[in-house]
């Protein structure tokens, strides 16, 4: 048999593992509503809805706005690399017109 203090003891450790899996229960529901919102909040997206992007298409505007961003790229790396090659020519005019001044080869003795 058990005495009075054993047996309390016992109903104290069986409370608390109910009190934890209550814990671990709400933990994860929280984490579902939290799935669940995310995944409403993506399906509210109009490309969802209309299939287009289970397709691989992207609406117009998206597709006109990618091309004004591609087209701003190209023209930004044009006026950098037109940028670079002119200072890329000074460069090289200044070091044709300057002439080492020891041309002689270096004895080590």
């Amino acid at each position: 048999m058990q005495s009075s203090s054993e047996h309390k003891q016992l109903l104290d450790t069986v409370y608390q593992e109910h009190v934890n899996a209550a814990v671990i229960l709400a933990k994860c529901v929280v984490g579902l509503a939290i799935v669940v919102l995310l995944v409403t909040m993506g399906a509210s997206d109009g490309r969802v809805m209309d299939g287009s992007a289970a397709q691989g298409t992207t609406p117009p505007r998206a597709a006109a706005a990618g091309m004004r961003a591609e087209e701003h790229r190209k023209q930004v790396f044009d006026e950098r690399r037109q940028r670079f090659q002119s200072i890329a020519e000074q460069r090289s005019v200044a070091s044709q017109a300057v002439e080492p001044a020891n041309q002689s080869p270096v004895v080590l003795r």
